[in-house]
């Protein structure tokens, strides 16, 4: 078949061009307007784009990696943004929603309340439409439920809970009344319970029997989003009767509705002008209010059932990360785009001797780029579908499905059109700008201006490189130091079981029986909070010698210590009486400093309330090593293990082990099943090793770490695709020089070096810039933690050798074909 085509019409007739040379694009644009574009459609232009992926396959190829990565970032990067952005803001009334928190000089904010002062405060302002409270302090329960004759076991949270709550929060029912709540017995749970109890059949008016409790499910509500504080629970009215009166009962979270967002104002200031009573000193308390989706952000308040936070900090971060990879990604385009001009400028400029026009030849160049730019964006949703579908979803918080997410889908695919048409309109000015005369002599290249220009922009690409990678290096390794440092007891022989039902926590003795015949057990213990699974424990004031003290604790049976092989540095370990007397601590050494505390003195409490009247007098037993029963970002206080009559029936709720050397755990975890199943058969048991427990407590920590490991990477790669591009520029009009370096000895040796040299200088510009940028950014992060890793300089050393040494690489890769070019075919292409 003939390369030519005899042109015709506004090429002006008896023209023959040869296609080959100028291409399709060239023979589409120099022959017809924008009218017979409108008549050609859309297949013509799928077709020549279809011929330019066939033409420059290598840089669209790079282009499509490049681009599809760097939007599928930034989808991944978006939706944590969007998740945690978006904590309790779909509430209908989410403006109008607060919590009640009380304040302490020393201690800070705290969560919990008493009934009475909630009571109180919801019933100070007409402006307060609604007011609720729940006790969140819970664990899971174990529960049945019986469906089409079968008895099932389920462990599911329970929450007791005003009979408001659910109006304050307005769920949206699927079955019977939110008010149900209103009538002794019943519970609201949600739609996926109702389903996973009951099937597809309706729950309304079935039984859940808990230990030493039935309910009646009233109503099912349509299940809240994962990032609400509200959780996906069975909710039961608290007694009329728990805590009334209880001053010094802070067990309950509060939350109000306001009639108008305005209400805010004055509320708080009010309630203090007008509320007195004997068992509240407004000089010591105080009070503050907290909107609804702030309290995910909220870090300063103690005893808050929010387990894991946000950080608007993070937030800022991941946005902005989001964004420099789609630049980075939009400079590459660009990039790929210049590098083009010495192949396509020719063409183009044939193009225009014949007749076409230049703005519809930068149309075609824009709508080539955007379609390109559509293309990897579809790539992109491809990418975070498949990813969905695997355990790297748990990368981010809240997933990676696509599904409700339509505005973000939506935004991502609107910003790929417009870095389609912003990263190609320049390049197509600047191919269309050369005179044709000089360019078809072969007179053009590119200015000193743009190659300052196209410099720069790589260095910017290395700048956010080696911050990040900088970043990675460091957040891996406090990470790796905060699971690492010993926390003054033996963590490898532990395991815990969690969520003891009513049933075990009343039977310790028969638990002790059965499972201390066990061969793979040494020891064992029932306690209130897990050590070293939380940062909220229990904090208690005492008298010693007249003068009042503060500490955390924790109820435990005498053998604590045991199970965590921990001896006491003074006094005596627990003792199996310990138990029967009026109460019994170990506390810490530093608790010991701090108060000046001894072996054998007596902690004393005596307050006098309406109902009755309070005489403790307590013994200090002994002492034990500063543990870390916290995690790193808290700092120790004094603390202390409680053991004695006074502590409250079922408050044990967990159980410590301590493994022999070598257990066979899955075994173990097995026969344990068996065991406490003996005792309740309803129980579901829930075993875990130490270091699963902790790898929850720093669960936000490690997946951060993580999170910018990854995008580190995806940075680094994005930045050298765009470094290829470049130098496949600067190769290309540097094939006569290094033609005649070559006719003149110049080693090939040589050649690379000279390509090599401008990427060199670019590296050590670009690390100097992010070094302190990366230094005090990692100081940020820092704040967050007590414990801080120091910062090393083979961290920096690290990230600069490594990015160097790959970004040099693909330097000489790129450069390796030119550089063994024979100079005779390069001097006489020039």
């Amino acid at each position: 078949m003939s390369n030519y085509w005899t042109v015709g019409g506004g090429c002006g007739e008896g023209y023959s061009v040869d296609y080959s040379r100028i291409g399709h694009f060239g023979i589409f644009f120099a022959c017809f307007g924008v009218e017979q574009i409108n008549k050609l459609g859309m297949k013509t232009l799928l077709h020549n784009f279809s011929g330019a992926l066939r033409r420059f396959r290598l840089s669209t190829a790079l282009n499509l990696i490049g681009m599809s990565v760097a939007f599928a970032v930034f989808l991944i990067l978006m939706m944590q943004v969007t998740y945690e952005w978006g904590f309790d803001r779909f509430h209908k009334h989410a403006d109008c929603l607060y919590r009640l928190e009380i304040t302490n000089g020393e201690h800070g904010a705290q969560a919990c309340l008493n009934r009475p002062l909630i009571e109180a405060f919801t019933a100070s302002s007409p402006h307060i439409e609604k007011g609720a409270f729940l006790n969140g302090f819970v664990d899971k329960v174990n529960l049945v439920v019986e469906y089409n004759g079968e008895r099932r076991p389920f462990l599911e949270i329970l929450y007791p809970v005003s009979a408001d709550y659910a109006d304050v929060f307005e769920f949206t029912m699927i079955e019977g009344d939110r008010r149900a709540l209103d009538i002794a017995g019943q519970v609201l749970i949600p739609q996926s319970m109702a389903q996973k109890f009951f099937g597809t059949s309706s729950a309304s008016g079935k039984e859940i029997i808990g230990t030493g409790w039935t309910a009646t499910v009233g109503g099912v509500y349509r299940d809240f989003p994962a990032n609400s504080i509200v959780r996906n629970a069975i909710y039961r009215k608290i007694p009329d009767s728990d805590g009334k009166g209880g001053w010094k009962q802070n067990n309950f979270e509060c939350y109000i509705r306001l009639d108008h967002p305005s209400s805010i104002d004055g509320l708080v200031d009010n309630f203090k002008r007008n509320f007195r009573h004997e068992q509240w000193n407004w000089e010591e308390n105080g009070i503050r209010l907290t909107a609804l989706p702030d309290v995910y952000f909220e870090t300063d308040c103690s005893f808050d059932t929010q387990k894991q936070k946000g950080s608007y900090t993070l937030i800022r971060l991941l946005s902005g990360i989001a964004l420099l990879i789609v630049v980075i990604a939009a400079i590459n385009f660009t990039n790929f785009s210049n590098a083009q001009v010495p192949m396509r400028v020719r063409s183009i400029n044939t193009q225009k001797v014949l007749g076409g026009s230049v703005s519809l030849i930068r149309f075609s160049l824009v709508l080539e780029a955007v379609m390109l730019c559509l293309t990897a964006y579809l790539l992109a949703l491809f990418y975070v579908y498949n990813l969905s579908l695997t355990s790297f979803a748990d990368i981010v918080v809240g997933g990676l499905s696509l599904e409700g997410r339509l505005p973000l889908v939506l935004t991502a695919g609107m910003l790929s059109i417009l870095i389609g048409v912003g990263a190609s309109y320049w390049p197509a000015r600047y191919i269309t700008s050369f005179p044709p005369a000089v360019v078809l002599k072969g007179n053009f290249g590119l200015s000193r201006k743009g190659r300052l220009l196209r410099n720069s922009l790589v260095s910017l690409q290395f700048v956010v490189s080696f911050i990040l990678i900088i970043s990675a290096l460091f957040v891996n390794l406090q990470n790796r130091q905060m699971l690492r440092m010993p926390l003054g007891f033996d963590k490898e022989q532990v395991v815990v079981v969690n969520n003891l039902t009513g049933r075990l926590r009343k039977q310790p003795d028969l638990i002790r029986q059965k499972l201390g015949g066990i061969p793979d057990i040494e020891s064992l213990s029932l306690v209130s909070h897990l050590v070293g699974a939380t940062d909220n424990y229990i904090r208690m004031g005492r008298s010693y010698k007249g003068e009042m003290i503060g500490y955390l604790m924790i109820h435990a049976d005498p053998s604590i210590l045991d199970v965590l092989g921990v001896r006491p540095t003074a006094g005596r370990n627990f003792q199996p009486e310990d138990e029967l007397s009026e109460g019994v601590y170990i506390f810490n050494e530093m608790a010991r400093k701090k108060y000046g505390l001894e072996p054998g003195d007596l902690l004393t409490l005596d307050m006098s309330y309406a109902w009755s009247e309070v005489h403790l007098r307590e013994q200090i037993a002994g002492f034990m090593p500063d543990l870390k029963y916290n995690s790193f970002k808290s700092i120790t206080e004094p603390f202390a293990f409680f053991t004695g009559k006074n502590q409250m029936v079922g408050s044990l709720s967990q159980l410590m082990i301590r493994t022999r050397a070598g257990a066979d755990y899955t075994k173990l975890k097995t026969t344990l099943a068996a065991s406490l199943c003996e005792i309740d058969p309803d129980y579901l048991p829930s075993l875990r090793l130490f270091d699963e427990m902790q790898d929850y407590l720093y669960e936000k920590e490690l997946r951060a770490g993580r999170q910018i490991t990854f995008f580190s990477l995806v940075t680094v790669l994005i930045s050298l695709i765009g470094v290829f591009g470049v130098v496949m520029l600067e190769s290309e009009y540097k094939r006569k020089e290094v033609g005649v370096r070559k006719v003149f000895g110049a080693t090939v040796g040589e050649l690379l070096c000279l390509f090599n040299k401008t990427y060199l200088q670019i590296t050590f510009a670009s690390f100097a810039v992010a070094a302190p940028v990366a230094y005090y950014a990692i100081l940020q992060w820092q704040e967050s933690f007590i414990y801080k890793v120091s910062l090393s300089w083979w961290m920096f050393l690290l990230a600069f050798v490594s990015v160097t040494a790959i970004t040099l690489l693909t330097v000489s890769v790129q450069s390796w074909r030119v550089a063994n070019a024979n100079p005779v075919d390069s001097l006489k292409s020039e």
